[in-house]
């Protein structure tokens, strides 16, 4: 069993990466379930995605993990709101859709956008890996550019 030190409650850690992110409300398919949590795929979805009539937004992330992330977007979202997330972390691990929840929200003025803490829902195992490995492999690429920066854990 891992140890989460005391203040921390993400299980998981999180690593600075930045890759191209879209999102949108998640809507309910008519029969009240959820489509499939998790896809990954080589060309980004059509509009309608998972199923959802919302619109896309588009984002970037801050950080990311096998548990969650955080979004950089433009607009503000309330704590809660069930989101279809699509990353594009090609060409390593493709594009990936999940469904994922809003946990935390914080504007930042030196930003210039909100700050959106993600946690993800119902995700695969073999996802949740892909995730981490793809994450680990970013950070250390960026560590070999620029060996000051170093593999650092992103701060909650």
């Amino acid at each position: 069993m891992t140890r989460i030190p005391h203040g921390e409650r993400r299980q998981f850690i999180r690593f600075q990466v930045t890759v191209p992110a879209r999102y949108r409300i998640l809507s309910r398919m008519g029969s009240g379930q959820y489509v499939e949590s998790v896809q990954v795929y080589e060309e980004p979805t059509s509009p309608g995605g998972l199923g959802g009539a919302a619109a896309w937004e588009d984002a970037l992330t801050k950080n990311l993990g096998a548990g969650g992330l955080c979004l950089r977007a433009d607009t503000e979202l309330k704590v809660g709101t069930e989101l279809e997330v699509e990353l594009d972390m090609r060409p390593k691990a493709g594009l990936v859709l999940l469904e994922a929840r809003v946990v935390w929200v914080h504007k930042s003025e030196a930003l210039k956008s909100w700050l959106v803490g993600i946690d993800y829902l119902e995700l695969r195992d073999d996802t949740r890996e892909t995730l981490a490995g793809y994450a680990a492999e970013y950070v250390m690429d960026e560590a070999n550019k620029d060996p000051a920066k170093g593999a650092q854990p992103s701060k909650p």
